[in-house]
């Protein structure tokens, strides 16, 4: 994981989790490759930064407490309609009812946690390239 060939700015995360560990991983990961990481530790948190950051990219933890990733999403469609930036959902539970939800509210990608370095640079990149003829892969077949 090298920083990237230029100083400039790969673009703004957000990343809400519940855990610790989690919000630290995305923050150091993300950081070491240029981009500018803000984290929250819950869905109302996140809302609450969507007030006075723009992120390119915006990571949800799906089984989060209070208010989970997918209710978080619900939130900013109807009160961020200006808000379109892709986003990815996270979860250590998969299963195929979450990647239908996921789907169905525009998720761009899904991370099964636990998720390694690599992995998470490279769905966020790909959220980022100009759109072609191919999509994100939401789930790993």
């Amino acid at each position: 994981m090298e920083p990237p060939a230029d100083s400039r700015r790969r673009g703004t995360v957000v990343a809400a989790d519940d855990d610790d560990d989690m919000r630290r991983f995305y923050k150091a990961t993300l950081q070491a490759v240029g981009f500018n990481v803000f984290t929250a530790n819950d869905g109302d948190a996140c809302l609450t930064l969507l007030n006075r950051i723009r992120p390119a990219v915006i990571i949800l933890d799906v089984d989060m407490p209070r208010v989970t990733g997918f209710q978080t999403l619900e939130s900013i469609r109807r009160n961020h309609p200006h808000l379109n930036c892709p986003v990815i959902f996270s979860t250590i539970h998969q299963t195929m009812d979450s990647v239908t939800r996921a789907k169905a509210l525009g998720a761009a990608s899904f991370l099964v946690k636990p998720v390694d370095a690599d992995t998470l640079i490279d769905r966020v990149s790909a959220c980022l390239r100009p759109k072609g003829p191919s999509y994100v892969r939401l789930a790993d077949d």
